[in-house]
């Protein structure tokens, strides 16, 4: 190779790596729909990955919340189950969990919630857990669990269709294709879930789970559990334990869709440590103009 050949190839590279350390040290990556290869600081992402639009910026402490045509949100038997009617659950408040110096080896946990998301123990079982009638958790294998749940629900909004709405319409549809509008009931009610699975045994580790659930409207108008499930056009979800694990999934014409980021912490000595800055968002999205194409898009961003 020549001098100049050489030259040329240094500096490349090193252009390369001053645009890298750029994109790692942002505060947001790029925002919109398209791939995003690499990463952001601390993180690790499949390259070609989809990072979520309109991503929140994290800060100290949990940020929750959704946006989107949503209205009313829901609390108590109207979002979901009693605390009563799951024997062991517990309800404590994130700054309590923050607290904590060691983590239960079981139980369930819902945090900043007063019940339980009304398809709990559907999930459950999908998930390959038991739970016994004194809140004890344990997988197929009997390894015990202790489950973290920060459910979210909220009763959706009509809102008139204006041109940013025409336009992300337009831009869903190039991604869903011909995806219908709700069926068989129009998108009225939203509920969603971010997980935290420990399991704290000789060998640890951690599941980060985003859940995203649509449904109609309950008999007679309005939400409140028990709601029918109802199909929409897009339903998007992401977890992402920084610097560990990421995953994503995406479904169309469907009624609900999760995904798990697993972090293997370890064996024995080297089992310790902390999550750092944790991610979850659920985006769900029905083409239905009659009802203000209605969105919700729900976000869990932990840094600690």
């Amino acid at each position: 190779m020549t001098q100049i050949a050489r030259l040329g190839t240094a500096v490349l590279a090193a252009s390369l790596c001053v645009g890298l350390a750029h994109f790692t040290l942002a505060a947001d990556p790029p925002k919109g729909p398209s791939p995003q290869p690499g990463a952001a600081a601390g993180s690790e992402v499949p390259a070609g990955a989809t990072l979520p639009p309109n991503r929140v910026k994290p800060v100290k402490g949990l940020q929750m919340g959704v946006r989107g045509t949503v209205g009313r949100k829901l609390t108590g038997r109207e979002a979901g189950l009693p605390l009563s009617d799951v024997p062991g659950a517990k309800s404590i408040t994130s700054a309590e969990w923050a607290k904590m110096r060691n983590i239960p080896k079981t139980g369930l946990f819902i945090v900043d919630a007063d019940y339980v998301p009304g398809n709990f123990r559907e999930s459950l079982t999908e998930e390959g857990y038991t739970m016994d009638a004194k809140g004890n958790i344990t997988d197929r294998e009997g390894k015990s669990k202790a489950i973290f749940i920060l459910p979210q629900t909220y009763e959706m909004k009509g809102q008139r269709q204006g041109w940013l709405d025409r336009f992300q319409k337009q831009a869903s549809n190039a991604i869903v294709s011909e995806a219908k509008a709700g069926n068989p009931y129009h998108f009225a009610c939203y509920s969603a879930s971010a997980w935290l699975v420990y399991s704290n045994g000789f060998c640890r580790y951690w599941d980060l789970k985003t859940k995203g659930w649509a449904y109609g409207p309950k008999a007679g108008g309005g939400c409140g559990w028990p709601v029918p499930a109802t199909n929409i056009s897009s339903i998007q979800v992401w977890a992402w334990i920084h610097g560990k694990a990421f995953k994503s999934a995406s479904c169309s014409n469907c009624s609900s869709k999760g995904v798990t980021a697993t972090w293997d912490i370890g064996c024995f000595w080297p089992a310790y440590g902390s999550g750092g800055l944790l991610e979850n968002y659920a985006n769900l999205q029905d083409n239905d103009p009659a009802h203000g194409n209605p969105r919700a898009d729900a976000h869990w961003v932990w840094s600690h």
